[in-house]
């Protein structure tokens, strides 16, 4: 089956390319500078060293295309949302058409409520967020696979973890937790043939693209519209319960509760792991800029996640054998005193535990 694209024009893709470039000057140059500054003040906490460098011009213009860059990414006037909303019809109709193919695979709850803490917070600063209309489906497949945050191949990662879950866990039923548009759902199912995969979000537009991208690919992939905390998915029926980029996304108590019904969702023995932002090497310039993203790109919970000890919080909900590993590598997961990276980017690891046999 031939994937369905949207029509992306020449002058929309030259518009993105330039806000790509300013996106690696950001990174690139005005990062090293900022970080010199910030390694040279000798604040003792991300609070003061936020203060102090506020009076410099070169931290105020990376605050600032750090923000708006995002903005024009999305709303400019060849924004991701405009050029999606100018051929809505066709790319309700895909979605419309794939959803009577195999309707079995997919699971809607229009009944579902919504949580505040994903409803009021317009994540990423996607505006309306990715929950409210089909079209934003879109806007946020071409935004996360074309515009990732440190410019690097956006598939890698969710490709690697694929690849890490399959081969050590050997899964034969796993359960992807805030599951988006299938990013991971569907390497895991090329990778793993024979394992049943089953995602979950709570945004159904998101899982309406998922299901077109696997039927486009030939894969057998189910999806569910679920609150990840409590799911309606039965007991002891998956061996791997995993997440990739949600826990950032989630206060405290949800993020407890997203590992109780992991618990749950697991057969004895079964493993969890989720993919994130767990910690931020580089001392307190490194979680200076951590909250500084957070503040800018509309990341309420992503502080928290950061001072949060996960290894602490899945012993907490019974889980064994617990590590934090370095993604793209699988290694022991640096320190946050660990050296910071000589590029703006986000070190990715991932916790993972097991449910006791």
């Amino acid at each position: 089956m031939n994937p369905f694209t949207p029509e992306i024009g020449f002058a929309d893709h030259v518009y993105q390319s330039y806000l790509q470039g300013l996106k690696l000057h950001w990174k690139n140059e005005l990062y090293a500078s900022v970080i010199a500054k910030a390694a040279q003040s000798g604040q003792p906490t991300p609070q003061a060293l936020e203060t102090e460098m506020r009076k410099a011009p070169d931290y105020r213009l990376y605050g600032w295309l750090e923000r708006h860059l995002q903005q024009f990414k999305y709303q400019g006037r060849h924004g991701m949302l405009p050029v999606m909303q100018g051929q809505s019809e066709a790319l309700i109709a895909a979605l419309d058409e794939a959803a009577r193919r195999h309707p079995e695979r997919l699971q809607l709850d229009p009944a579902l409520v919504l949580p505040h803490y994903y409803t009021a917070p317009d994540f990423h600063q996607h505006p309306g967020g990715v929950w409210s209309d089909d079209i934003d489906a879109f806007a946020y497949e071409w935004g996360a696979n074309a515009f990732s945050f440190s410019m690097a191949a956006a598939d890698r990662p969710y490709r690697w973890m694929a690849q890490y879950l399959t081969q050590r866990f050997a899964p034969a039923s796993l359960v992807d937790m805030g599951c988006g548009f299938g990013k991971l759902c569907i390497p895991v199912k090329q990778i793993s043939p024979s394992t049943e995969v089953v995602g979950v979000d709570l945004a159904a537009p998101l899982l309406r693209l998922a299901h077109l991208r696997s039927l486009e690919a030939g894969l057998d992939i189910r999806y569910v519209q679920a609150n990840a905390e409590h799911t309606p998915l039965a007991a002891r029926s998956f061996d791997a319960v995993v997440s990739y980029w949600l826990l950032h996304e989630l206060p405290a108590e949800a993020t407890a509760n997203v590992l109780t019904e992991a618990m749950r969702l697991l057969r004895p023995g079964g493993v969890v792991a989720h993919f994130d932002m767990h910690t931020a090497p580089g001392g307190v310039v490194g979680e200076f800029l951590h909250m500084g993203h957070a503040a800018r790109n509309n990341e309420p919970f992503l502080p928290g996640l950061v001072g949060a000890d996960m290894k602490k919080a899945l012993a907490d909900a019974g889980f064994v054998d617990i590590e934090l590993v370095e993604a793209m590598t699988g290694d022991a997961a640096q320190h946050d005193d660990a050296p910071i990276a000589p590029t703006r980017t986000h070190t990715f690891t991932v916790v993972i535990g097991r449910k006791p046999a």
